[in-house]
């Protein structure tokens, strides 16, 4: 989920975060996870209202930036931001240019 770039701190960071809950996910998630490659909503996409901000990691391979480009296309009034040198755990890897791009959507929105 990170980006090969990311220093192994960060890595170390997010398990040290979420060791509780990985370690009590019962084993059922892992067996169940393959049923939730296929969930697929993007005929609802096009619903959204809000102003919608799509932020990806270059190197995720989760949702991929090429995914998150046409999630955005689908969503009307959408802006979609590529970081660069981050996987899938953008909050982990890039906090602080991932606050800046949240607070410079705020601002921008709430100019119009």
């Amino acid at each position: 989920m990170f980006s090969p770039k990311t220093p192994d701190k960060v890595f170390e960071e997010f398990v040290r975060d979420n060791r509780e809950y990985l370690e009590t996910l019962p084993p059922l998630v892992y067996r169940y996870s393959k049923y939730i490659v296929h969930y697929d909503t993007t005929g609802d996409l096009g619903k959204i209202k809000a102003p919608t901000l799509v932020v990806v990691g270059e190197h995720d391979k989760v949702t991929t930036p090429k995914e998150n480009v046409e999630i955005a296309k689908l969503i009307p009034n959408s802006k979609v931001v590529v970081i660069k040198n981050a996987g899938h755990l953008v909050l982990y890897e890039k906090p602080e240019e991932l606050n800046k791009i949240i607070e410079e959507f705020i601002e921008e929105i709430s100019k119009k």
